[in-house]
């Protein structure tokens, strides 16, 4: 079984998904966390280990270590600055919107994000940017007094 392995709790779990969570996902029949993907891999029959990791899925990235920290320190500029964005157009009215996005209508990150770029003629792009929806959330949650690692906002 193919997994696509997030750590967006309503991609795992019954959410509304963007388009864009749909085409990462790409054939992988199941989204599991990182915790939950190495228990798979360790409850794998030994015969059925050979080979891991598979080669990667056409079209994705093959990373090398060096390749990786530099997507990591790039991610982490871009998120800093939807970080400071997200706290220049949060008010905790709007902090209370992305509660009910998230939390009760259990949208991903990327479907948080482009929902508020809807409702607030957002300038960030793609409209479905999943660090800005994670900004959003960050944010809101701070707001809100709120731990967003915990539900119903995320589970890890």
């Amino acid at each position: 079984m193919d997994y696509f392995v997030t750590a967006d709790y309503y991609v795992r779990h019954p959410g509304v998904m963007a388009p864009e969570d749909q085409e990462a996902m790409g054939p992988a029949k199941r989204a599991v966390s990182l915790p939950e993907f190495l228990e798979l891999v360790q409850e794998l029959p030994e015969d059925e280990k050979d080979g891991l990791p598979p080669e990667p899925t056409p079209g994705f990235y093959e990373l090398s270590p060096d390749g990786l920290k530099s997507m990591m320190k790039s991610a982490a500029r871009v998120s800093n600055q939807f970080t400071a964005h997200a706290m220049t157009i949060l008010t905790p009215e709007r902090a209370k919107e992305i509660r009910e996005i998230r939390c009760k209508d259990r949208h991903s990150w990327r479907a948080v994000a482009a929902e508020c770029y809807d409702r607030w003629d957002g300038s960030w792009e793609p409209r479905t940017n999943q660090l800005m929806g994670m900004a959003l959330c960050e944010v809101a949650g701070d707001l809100l007094e709120e731990d967003i690692h915990e539900l119903p906002w995320n589970d890890l």
